[in-house]
């Protein structure tokens, strides 16, 4: 597991780029100022689970938030899923059927607790590496 701890305001860069066949291409991009910015790299067991430690920073701080596996489906009805905790509540368990990215603090607010922890299950034959990055502000 790789965990890289930032503690100095960092810049955040994103695009996100859209390509309708026979329709318009839409792009949205944003060069943000995080506080503190944690990049988590975990395995996650075929069959089994992992709890990893992702924001020390309130829900209402999050200003960025990408979920990544290398496996989603292994086409046999495996899955990852995840959900996140603030140490006392835990969020409705959520199935990672792609890259998750939450590029607003409304959205991150959707989950309801801050995620200070994450722990993802993994149904799949094979083990799944995911890569979480999350920025926060400090306020």
């Amino acid at each position: 597991m790789g965990v890289l701890k930032v503690a100095m305001t960092k810049s955040v860069k994103w695009n996100f780029s859209v390509y309708v066949e026979g329709g318009p291409s839409l792009s949205s991009s944003e060069d943000m100022d995080a506080d503190a910015v944690d990049v988590v790299s975990i395995k996650v067991p075929n069959q089994g689970s992992s709890t990893v430690d992702v924001q020390p920073g309130e829900l209402d701080e999050v200003q960025f938030l990408y979920i990544k596996s290398d496996i989603y489906d292994d086409g046999a009805g495996g899955v990852v899923k995840y959900k996140f905790s603030d140490g006392t509540n835990n969020t409705d368990e959520v199935i990672l059927d792609k890259d998750h990215v939450l590029t607003s603090a409304e959205l991150v607010a959707l989950f309801e607790y801050s995620p200070k922890k994450a722990t993802f299950t993994n149904t799949n034959a094979k083990d799944a590496n995911v890569e979480i990055v999350v920025a926060r502000s400090a306020t």
